[in-house]
Parts: C-alpha cells; structure tokens; sequence
C-alpha cells in the first residue's frame, strides 16, 4: 500500500451473542480503547438516523447498538485488526472496509487462523482499490 489513504472501518459487535445493554457497555468501553488508540483516526458509534445501518437494528441513546466506525490509515489496517482481535478473543470479529472511491469488503472471523487470513483478504482489498495517483 503506497498511499496513505483513510478508509472507513465499520465494527459489528452484534455477533458477539450479548444481550444489548451488555453489547452497549462493550461498545462503549471500546470506542475508549479505540480512541485513546494508535490505530485508528477517528471512533464513532453509528447514529440512528445512518442511511447504511441495518433494518432490524436496535438503538440506545440515539446510538446503533453494537456498530462503530472508525477511520483507519490505509497503513495501519493490519494493525487495526490485530488490536481489535486481541479485545475480542474468543468472539467473531465481523467488520466492512470502505476505501474513498466507494468499494467495500465485508469480513468475518473468530479463530487467529481467520484473522490472519482477514488481514491478508484486507491487506490485498486494499492494495486492489488503491488510488494510482
């Protein structure tokens, strides 16, 4: 990856099985992490009025529960995952990557075996979509 692009990094916590006030305490504690993080830019939960949330999400305080988005470093991906994976163990990591120009890759995995091969499915979406400029 030659840019140093951002792209956005949407996190599905609602494959985790907890019950929504549980989800809710996880999100929020991770959006913490996150921010106080090296690895991603910018941390968000998804606000109900999102055009791209699902229809049969749920919502707390004006907030998708469960669903964050970050801006990564396009440099930072691999790490991003990593840092995520190492908050999440035992549970699936289920995210979407969207780069500037609009195309996305969704990913999902549980075991280190998966995340090592969602950072190489990411690491080559990336190198894929990138800007030529």
């Amino acid at each position: 990856m030659k840019n140093e692009s951002t792209v956005q990094f949407i996190i599905d916590l609602t494959t985790t099985g907890l019950e929504d006030e549980e989800l809710n305490r996880l999100a929020v504690t991770l959006l913490q992490q996150m921010k106080d993080s090296d690895e991603f830019e910018k941390v968000n939960r998804v606000a109900v009025e999102d055009e791209d949330i699902p229809k049969d999400a749920k919502s707390i305080e004006g907030f998708i529960v469960g669903i964050l988005m970050a801006e990564v470093n396009s440099q930072n991906i691999i790490s991003a995952i990593s840092w995520l994976h190492r908050r999440l163990i035992g549970k699936t990591l289920k995210f979407t990557i969207k780069t500037p120009q609009g195309t996305e890759i969704s990913l999902e995995g549980s075991t280190l075996k998966d995340i090592e091969a969602l950072m190489q499915k990411a690491e080559k979406f990336l190198n894929e979509t990138e800007d030529p400029k």
